[in-house]
C-alpha cells in the first residue's frame, strides 16, 4: 500500500493546489491543538489544516528508513524510524495532538413541512475494505475532500479484435479512516445522527444551512497513520468504462463530532462517547 504514496502525493498537489498557491511562510503557520473543553469555537472556524498535514506526512514517508544497516542493531534502526515519524509537524503539533478537522458537509436536511433541520453524517465505505488488528475498524471513512475527473475517452480493443469507445474516469478521495472502539460506533455502522432538531422558517433556512458545520475531533492512530490505495476497474464489453479510484487516508481515532455554526462559532450539539 505504501508504494502508492509518492504517486498520490503528486495527485494531491494537483487536487488541492495548495503547494502552488501558498508561500513557504504560510506553510509554517502554527496551529493550535483542539480544545475539547471549549464551549464555543472561534467565528469562521476552519479547524486544523487536513490538506497540509496529509501532504507533509506523504513527503515525510519518503524519508523513513526502509533498510537496516549491517553495522547497526535492530534497536538503533527502530530508533531512526521513530525519530522521523515522531518529529513535530510544521504546524507545531504531532501524532499525539488532539485535532479538529471540519467536514465539507454537515449532513443538514431541511423539511419545509415541519420547518426544521435534522443532521446525519453518512460514512463512506471504501472498496476492498478489510478488518484488522485488535481495534474495531469501521471499514468506513469520513470524507474530507473528493474530486471526480472525467478523462478523455479512447478506443479500446478486446482479445477478439473488437473495438469500442471506452470512457475513462478518475476519483480522488482524501479520507479519515475511523479507528475506534465500541463507544463511538455509528448507528447501524452507516452514519452518525445528532439528536437535535433546529427550527427555521423557509425564508432563512437556505442561508442557515450554508452556515452549519461539523468538526471531527480525535487523534491520529499512532505515529504512522498514513495509508494509500488505488482501485482500478477495467472496461468490459457490457461496461465500457475504465475507472480508477485513488485513496489517501489518515487512520483516525475519533473521539467526538461537534455540530456548530461556521460563521459565529456557536456549538449546537456534541456527539461523543460521554453523551
Amino acid at each position: 500500500m505504501k508504494l502508492y504514496i509518492t504517486f498520490l502525493f503528486i495527485l494531491i498537489f494537483s487536487f488541492v493546489g495548495l503547494a502552488q498557491k501558498k508561500s513557504q511562510n504560510n506553510n509554517s503557520i502554527k496551529e493550535k491543538e483542539f480544545d475539547i473543553n471549549a464551549q464555543s469555537l472561534p467565528p469562521n472556524y476552519k479547524g486544523n489544516n487536513f490538506e497540509r498535514l496529509i501532504m507533509e506526512l506523504s513527503e515525510r514517508e519518503r524519508l523513513v528508513p526502509t533498510s537496516k544497516d549491517e553495522f547497526e542493531t535492530q534497536k538503533q534502526f527502530d530508533g531512526r524510524v521513530v525519530k522521523v515519524r515522531d518529529a513535530p509537524y510544521k504546524s507545531g503539533l504531532n501524532s499525539k495532538s488532539l485535532y479538529g478537522f471540519v467536514l465539507p458537509d454537515a449532513g443538514a436536511k431541511y423539511s419545509a413541512e415541519s420547518e426544521e433541520f435534522t443532521f446525519e453524517i453518512h460514512l463512506y465505505k471504501k472498496l476492498n475494505c478489510k478488518t484488522t488488528g485488535m481495534f474495531w475498524w469501521t471499514c468506513k471513512s469520513l470524507i474530507l475532500h473528493y474530486k471526480y475527473t472525467e478523462k478523455d475517452s479512447y478506443i479500446g480493443e478486446n482479445a477478439f479484435g473488437v473495438k469500442t469507445v471506452v470512457n475513462a474516469e478518475h476519483f480522488m478521495f482524501l479520507l479519515l479512516d475511523l479507528v475506534t472502539d465500541d463507544s463511538m460506533k455509528p448507528k447501524g455502522y452507516e452514519s452518525y445522527t445528532f439528536d437535535l432538531k433546529i427550527n427555521s422558517k423557509p425564508a432563512l433556512a437556505r442561508q442557515l444551512k450554508a452556515e452549519f458545520g461539523v468538526v471531527a475531533i480525535g487523534r491520529l492512530f499512532d505515529n504512522d497513520p498514513l495509508g494509500a490505495d488505488t482501485i482500478e476497474v477495467k472496461p468490459t464489453r457490457d461496461s465500457p468504462t475504465h475507472s480508477e479510484t485513488n485513496y489517501l487516508n489518515l487512520a483516525f481515532d475519533l473521539d467526538a463530532l461537534w455540530l456548530f455554526n461556521k460563521r459565529t462559532g456557536e456549538v449546537y450539539s456534541k456527539l461523543s462517547e460521554d453523551l
